[in-house]
């Protein structure tokens, strides 16, 4: 299992809000901890406090965001709780990249949703430099990205 050292930000500055399924946290936890390195602020389920009632956590965080990351999967594709994020983000018009992890059959409504967004496809990257620069290449993303960042 990964152990994830990105803290889930919490403050007033622009944010991405991370969307993945948990299945897949092997493999997207160390793509989080490379923007994280690059200085994007990032907020994912992580951030919900205790108690809290989870699906306000989670509109309260997707709507204050500034972008919206989408892990798509199978996995996540199956989670009616992923889907319904990537619907919510969409409808709020929030700036939206879809990473897509692997090859992946898409509920008909979901594919007619993603259709119109230009997507970064993990599986076509053989260097993980090459594939966390064309993430890092997205405009939307600068404004979540600290002044100091390193490049």
């Amino acid at each position: 299992m990964v152990n994830p050292t990105v803290t889930a930000y919490e403050g007033s500055e622009n944010y991405i809000f991370v969307s993945y399924a948990h299945k897949d946290t092997e493999e997207v936890f160390p793509i989080m901890e490379s923007l994280r390195r690059r200085g994007y602020r990032l907020w994912y389920d992580d951030g919900i406090a205790p108690g809290s009632e989870w699906p306000e956590d989670i509109a309260r965080h997707l709507n204050g965001s500034s972008m919206v990351i989408a892990f798509v999967s199978d996995n996540s594709m199956a989670s009616v709780n992923c889907r319904r994020e990537i619907n919510f983000a969409l409808s709020k018009q929030k700036p939206f990249l879809s990473v897509v992890l692997n090859p992946t059959e898409m509920p008909l409504g979901m594919e007619l949703q993603l259709s119109a967004q230009q997507s970064v496809l993990r599986y076509n990257y053989r260097s993980d430099e090459k594939f966390i620069e064309k993430i890092c290449a997205c405009p939307d993303l600068k404004c979540c990205r600290e002044a100091a960042a390193p490049v």
